[in-house]
């Protein structure tokens, strides 16, 4: 298993800055362009260099460098996650808007991910190599700052309706049919455009951690104006959380499947091998991925898409095919860095 980078944090909190959310991760620059998840300025780190230089990047690309070094993320990003946000800024899970301090912006897949992953995603989705921005609005959510901390902590997760798993899955099996141990770069096709003209996409919450038995979710009637606050109107949720129903995000769904594997995969690891089926019925038992039927048709369908999750994982946590570093291969030549 990879090393995580150190050099960004993803949970380490900081202070407000004047949007009025709390941040806990890091982006210098702008993170999006108006009509995607690009930007015009990006920190791009010079070839054996031990300096940093802020550049131009054209128009329309994605900027070099893949992660940021600050503290907190920039307002530039905050602002478009809010404007993407089909529910307006409020924590998705709860559908809270207030305290507003405690709202944060958190990372689906981490900002401390390593090189060495990343550039395994950006071949498995198949983006140009050093292009995949981790601090894409796509990949950023808000949250009250307990949930994102228990979601780091592997308590919970997000998953995607069980479509979007099933079509990700024909997707992906489609680029190993591809060869993909050549290249071609007209005919790559970044995993992003799958998704055709769809802004929105449907995720449920599925707990991990049994602790998440004796929590109570409490979700909040959406925000108006000028009304006043009716505590009556808040609904309380318990384990397995079911009744939440489906909740609309803008984040693109193979960072959130990328990252709900990686949990759940961490997770089985644990269990012993003779009690993993156990384990994963278990789950199937207790998940929501949108299957209607009775109560056992539905688990059924759920450990199908589980299974379908995990294999997506292990195919893109996977260095089968991805060409290595010093292999002279055409995808991994560096952009060239400006001149000083």
């Amino acid at each position: 298993m990879f090393e995580p980078d150190t050099r960004a944090d993803e949970t380490g909190f900081d202070s407000t800055d004047e949007s009025g959310f709390e941040s806990t991760d890091s982006s210098e620059h702008d993170a999006g362009g108006a009509d995607g998840e690009y930007v015009e300025k990006s920190r791009v780190v010079l070839p054996n260099k031990n300096i940093a230089k802020n550049v131009e990047a054209p128009s329309g690309q994605t900027p070099r460098k893949r992660r940021k070094t600050t503290s907190s993320i920039n307002t530039g990003v905050k602002l478009r996650v809010v404007a993407l946000d089909p529910y307006g800024g409020i924590c998705l899970l709860t559908g809270a808007l207030k305290p507003r301090k405690s709202r944060q912006f958190c990372h689906i897949v981490a900002r401390r991910t390593s090189a060495e992953v990343l550039t395994m995603l950006e071949w498995w989705w198949q983006l140009a190599y050093w292009t995949l921005y981790i601090d894409t609005r796509y990949n950023i959510l808000i949250l009250m700052a307990n949930w994102h901390l228990a979601m780091d902590g592997h308590e919970w997760t997000f998953v995607p309706h069980h479509q979007l798993i099933t079509n990700v899955l024909v997707w992906a099996r489609a680029v190993i049919e591809q060869d993909p141990t050549g290249y071609n770069k007209d005919a790559r096709t970044p995993i992003s455009e799958s998704y055709g003209h769809q802004t929105n996409f449907l995720y449920y919450m599925l707990p991990l951690d049994e602790d998440m038995e004796e929590v109570v979710i409490h979700r909040y009637p959406a925000p108006v104006e000028g009304a006043a606050f009716d505590p009556t109107a808040i609904i309380p949720h318990l384990h397995p959380f079911t009744t939440i129903g489906p909740l609309t995000s803008h984040m693109h769904p193979h960072f959130v499947i990328f990252s709900a594997g990686q949990k759940l995969t961490d997770l089985r690891a644990n269990v012993p091998l003779h009690e993993r089926a156990k384990f994963m019925e278990g789950l199937a038992a207790i998940a929501s991925f949108g299957h209607t039927g009775d109560a056992a048709e539905i688990k059924l369908h759920n450990l199908d898409t589980l299974t379908a999750l995990l294999d997506i994982y292990a195919l893109w946590s996977s260095t089968e095919h991805v060409p290595q570093a010093k292999s002279g291969h055409q995808w991994r030549k560096h952009p060239k860095a400006p001149e000083e």
